[in-house]
């Protein structure tokens, strides 16, 4: 049985797509700041390495700039460069993520996440356009969080969690969030608004109209998480168990038979074969 859970819990933490993303950002957080703490203890005072990984990292505020490193319309939104911020984000992932993964099932908010980032960096490029910020770099995850809250309150604004005996409306921690978020931005500017509105924006496809593409991505991730797993040799084992119960099941019902007969007419009435059939199950 300990065998069973565990093997059930490892499967949940493997199709949970809130785990991975977690699982990436820290990674790359913890390899970013180890750079950096080497750094300065080993008593140097140049930073330009951590700097310049740091903004390659980072998606920049121009299209001009982003063709120089195109890889950072992903990279952007998994990294951070706070640890409390870090925290209280994947907080807000799990609150509202949990929420599609347990109504509608596994691997549905790495599309969501990854799409309000890619999103939210090209509106981000598109406001460096008709603005100073042009030059500015953005690294954290707020476009692709916000999607995943706006999904989630669109999708579902009646879901409640349970504090004790307080029953708190998903759509109570909503207003909460986006009150903290817009509330806690260091620069307010067109830049900043175009970050929170491409999130925003994903999260209403995601409802309206867009489900096409969210479902042909779910597919895609499921089936690379997939590949090379041992899917196969679970199903073959599923139909092996499944023979098994069923010869189980007819010992089962043979040693019954065998048992009754034993009561009404005595043990002396058994055939050689009976009486074999019995002797097995006692050895065993």
């Amino acid at each position: 049985m300990k065998i069973s859970q565990g093997k059930s819990i490892f499967q949940f933490f493997a199709k949970s797509d809130i785990v991975k993303i977690a699982v990436v950002i820290v990674l790359v957080f913890t390899i970013t700041n180890f750079l950096k703490v080497s750094i300065l203890i080993s008593g140097s005072k140049d930073i330009s390495i951590y700097n310049a990984m740091h903004q390659a990292l980072s998606v920049p505020g121009s299209f001009s700039n982003w063709l120089k490193q195109p890889w950072s319309i992903i990279t952007f939104m998994f990294s951070s460069e706070e640890f409390l911020s870090l925290l209280f984000d994947l907080i807000w992932l799990w609150i509202f993520g949990s929420v599609i993964e347990d109504l509608k099932g596994p691997y549905r908010i790495l599309p969501i996440y990854l799409l309000g980032g890619i999103f939210g960096g090209l509106a981000f490029m598109l406001s460096g356009m008709y603005s100073s910020t042009s030059s500015y770099y953005y690294l954290g995850v707020l476009p692709s969080l916000i999607a995943v809250v706006t999904a989630t309150l669109i999708y579902n604004p009646k879901y409640a969690y349970w504090f004790y005996s307080v029953r708190i409306p998903i759509w109570v921690l909503g207003i909460f969030f986006f009150l903290m978020k817009v509330g806690t931005l260091s620069v307010y500017s067109i830049s900043s608004i175009a970050l929170i509105l491409g999130g925003v924006l994903t999260g209403v496809l995601y409802n309206f109209g867009g489900i096409f593409l969210f479902d042909s991505l779910t597919n895609l991730f499921k089936k690379i998480t997939l590949l090379g797993s041992n899917e196969n040799f679970i199903k073959t084992s599923n139909k092996t168990n499944q023979k098994v119960s069923r010869k189980a099941m007819s010992d089962n019902a043979t040693l019954d038979a065998i048992l009754d007969k034993i009561n009404q007419k005595g043990i002396q009435s058994l055939s050689a074969e009976e009486r074999k059939i019995l002797e097995s199950f006692s050895k065993d």
